[in-house]
Formats: C-alpha cells, sequence, structure tokens
C-alpha cells in the first residue's frame, strides 16, 4: 500500500455521477493484481457444535493377508470443471469422485460458531444422521502415504501427538509431486471426527511399489506409533523408524489409491456426525491450511458477487456465493464454489486506473498466531470480519468486512477517485465492484 496525501473524501455518485454498474464497465479494460490466494458451528436447523483443534502436522514386515475387493471406478460425467486456473488433481473425500459434491455444512474460513467468530481451517462434510449409525464412508482424494493416523486412546487425549481430543479420529495421507501432477506441491489431506479405525486391520498398499499392489489389510501398528513398545503422548500415531515387531529398518510406509475408502464418517470430539477434511500445502501443520476448494473438484467460473458500502467515516464490503441448499449429507453437482480466497480496497483513478490498495489474503489470515480474533490490523487499517450463519440448508454464503482507519493509514480519497473491491477465488476467477 503506497504512501497518500490525506485529502477530502469524494463518493463516486457526486463527482462522477457514475452508477456502480457504469464503473465495473469501465474498470473491465484495466489491469488489477489477481492473486490465487476448528470447532463445528451452530447451525440452527441442527445442533452441529464441536470443536476441531487448531491442530499441527501430525515407524518390520508383517505377512501380507488376501486382497480386498477393489474399490468401484468413479462414473463418468459430462460435467467436468472448465478448464481454468486451478488443476484439479482430486476426489472429493465422501463421494470419491470428480463428479459429485457433498453440500457443505461449514465453510473454509470466516464463520459463526455458537454466535461467535471463528477461523476455520477447513471444510465439514455431514454423514447421514438419520441412517441408523456411522455408514458413510471417507476415501483417499490421491494416491499417497499414510503420514499420521490414529484412534483417541480415550476422550481426553489426541489420536495424534500434539492434536487436540476434539479431533476425534484421524488419518493423515502425504501426497508428493508423483502423486499428483508434475510440478505439484506436497499436499496433506487431513480427515477428522472419523469412527474407529481398523488400526490392526487397515486397508492399504504395500511394497516397493505400492500403487500397483493390491489392497490389503495391515497391521499399521507395524508402522506407527499405535501403543505398546515405544508409544508416548509425543508419538502418538506418527510413524516409526524401525517395524515394531522385526526392529528393522522401515522403507517404505503404507499407500493408498485415489478413491481407496479409508475410513467412515463418524462424530468422535464433535457434536454431530461429518468430516472435517483439510487441505494442507507444502508442510503439515495448520497454519499451511488451504481452502480445500483450491483442489476439490467444481465448476472454474466466477460464482460469487460483492458490493462496497460506507459504514460510518470506513468501507463495508459484502460477498455473496450462492449454493443449492440442501439436507445435510446430501449430494449435488460441481456448482458449489465456496471459494473465496482474495479481497481487495482499491482506490481508482478518474479513468479506472489502480492508484493504491489494500489485499486481505485469506492464506495470510491462516497463518496468524490467534487467527480467531474477529478485529485484524492489515497495514494499519483495522478489518472486522461478519460472516452470516451458515449450513447445508443455506441457499448463499455471506460475508462482511468493515475497513476501519482507513484516513490513518492513508487511505483517502483524492479528487475523481473512487473505492473498489475486487474479490477473487482460489482459480484466480475476480469480480470487481465499486461504491
Amino acid at each position: 500500500m503506497a504512501p497518500r496525501p490525506a485529502v477530502i473524501l469524494v463518493v463516486c455518485s457526486i463527482v462522477l455521477g457514475c452508477s456502480e454498474d457504469g464503473l465495473e464497465h469501465a474498470f473491465d479494460s484495466v489491469d488489477s493484481p489477481t492473486e490465487l490466494g476448528d470447532d463445528e458451528s451452530d447451525t440452527g436447523a441442527e445442533s452441529d457444535m464441536g470443536a476441531e483443534s487448531d491442530t499441527d502436522e501430525g515407524d518390520e514386515t508383517p505377512p501380507i493377508p488376501d486382497p480386498l475387493p477393489e474399490p468401484p471406478s468413479s462414473p463418468a460425467s459430462p460435467n467436468q470443471p472448465e478448464a481454468g486456473g486451478c488443476g484439479f488433481d482430486l476426489v472429493w473425500p465422501t463421494t470419491g469422485t470428480a463428479t459429485d459434491q457433498t453440500r457443505v455444512h461449514d465453510a473454509f474460513g470466516p464463520r459463526l460458531l455458537a454466535g461467535s467468530y471463528d477461523w476455520h481451517d477447513g471444510i465439514d462434510l455431514p454423514g447421514h444422521a438419520d441412517d441408523g449409525g456411522f455408514h458413510d464412508p471417507v476415501y483417499a482424494v490421491a494416491d499417497g502415504t499414510i503420514y499420521a493416523i490414529g484412534n483417541r486412546p480415550n476422550p481426553n487425549e489426541g489420536a495424534i501427538a500434539s492434536y487436540s481430543e476434539s479431533a476425534g479420529n484421524v488419518v493423515i495421507i502425504e501426497h508428493l509431486e508423483a502423486d499428483l501432477h508434475p510440478g505439484a506441491p506436497t499436499l496433506y489431506s487431513v480427515y477428522m471426527h472419523l469412527d474407529e479405525l481398523e488400526l490392526g486391520a487397515f486397508p492399504a498398499r504395500l511394497g516397493v511399489d505400492g500403487d500397483a499392489a493390491a489392497q490389503v489389510e495391515v497391521d499399521l501398528g507395524e508402522y506407527y506409533y499405535l501403543g505398546g513398545s515405544g508409544t508416548n503422548a509425543e508419538n502418538r500415531g506418527r510413524r516409526r523408524t524401525h517395524f515394531k515387531s522385526s526392529g528393522e529398518p522401515i522403507t517404505a510406509y503404507p499407500r493408498v489409491q485415489r478413491q481407496d475408502q479409508i475410513a467412515v464418517i463418524g462424530d468422535s470430539g464433535a457434536t454431530y456426525e461429518h468430516l472435517h477434511f483439510e487441505i494442507r500445502e507444502s508442510y503439515p501443520t495448520s497454519a499451511h491450511a488451504r481452502n480445500p476448494f483450491a483442489y476439490l473438484p467444481h465448476f472454474d467460473t466466477t460464482k460469487h458477487s460483492a458490493s462496497l458500502s460506507l459504514n460510518g467515516l470506513g468501507v463495508r464490503a459484502h460477498i455473496e456465493i450462492p449454493r443449492a441448499p440442501g439436507a445435510p449429507g446430501s449430494v449435488m453437482d460441481l456448482s458449489q464454489q465456496l471459494d473465496v480466497e482474495l479481497v481487495t480496497l482499491q482506490i481508482r483513478g478518474l479513468q479506472g486506473e489502480l492508484l493504491d490498495e489494500l489485499r486481505i489474503d485469506f492464506q495470510e489470515i491462516v497463518g496468524l498466531e490467534q487467527p480467531d480474533l474477529p478485529l485484524l490490523d492489515f497495514e494499519g487499517v483495522g478489518i472486522t470480519f461478519s460472516p452470516a450463519d451458515f449450513d447445508s440448508s443455506s441457499a448463499s454464503w455471506q460475508l462482511d468486512i468493515d475497513f476501519a482507519g482507513l484516513a490513518a493509514a492513508g487511505l483517502l480519497l483524492g479528487l475523481g477517485e473512487s473505492f473498489s473491491l475486487a474479490v477473487t477465488d482460489v482459480c484466480g476467477n475476480e469480480y470487481l465492484t465499486a461504491l
């Protein structure tokens, strides 16, 4: 944000006599920067408060039993994502396909938790609460290696070292570049609140060429600290370096393939049945959580809209993303896009040229020491997030952002200048509007 002289605020409608639509049209030809940028919510329709933790990232060859049946292949569909700025490497963890989504019950980023502001590092995907138990499968979203795994030893301890008990039973899978596409960063897919895992007979793939191996039942206690020899609170659920039984060095860890069923949705550590799903990029810590929509299949279009208004001495942005509502756990096509990542308050000149800007990157908020604070400081400007309540039955995701202290930060308008707002999603699609 460049230094600017303090001058009188001039609103577009007075100086230019222009409408918001007219300004937006005028800005179409102007280059503007675009950038890609755990607790449960109280949703009214159902009591869905739980508590994901702000968790951090998360080692004797046993006999190989008979292979398990191969998983069904993903059905073909004409509704594939349009080509765009996102490379959709993954399948949805609750449908096991790249053609169907589960309706999100709580989105990534700002949300309300029991009526109070909270920052959410993942998305919540409910199971079917009316099916008489836990039956909804969880699938590996891509080929990968089990990075950490575990059941909670008791309700007061985390399943994996450094994880809160509120995360419930957890699986973390590491996806290297070779598992995704050339040039892809390493990803970690995180699955929380699972039903109890069969750690002594877990469906995985073994051998040097694990991807070509059949899925078999593996005793993960040989590869990970899951109790017994050497397990403690500092390494629980993490990889061993030597097999538990033989003491021989481990050279390869159990793998999974894209669409392998790895778990069942549960309610461990939560107050209702759902999967809390995260994608962490490059490093397996919560500070590297990314909006899963950056990788999960969806139509690559500009779905969001936005508006600007004056709010006292500041400015308020309103952002909205429509979404077809439905029952918890219901499946829909790829039109769900809860994917806002970058919000930029801009000052533009009379000809629409960009003069100054303040960027709010959701990825920067993830890395803050206290992202759950509703009032944040961005370059001297006070930013307040006010999300609307949201759940599976919601027809839209909505967020208000108040910008305060603009004058002190040098963000004042000169003659013929106006505020505009650019809202960019994870695929780089931008919506531009003006005050």
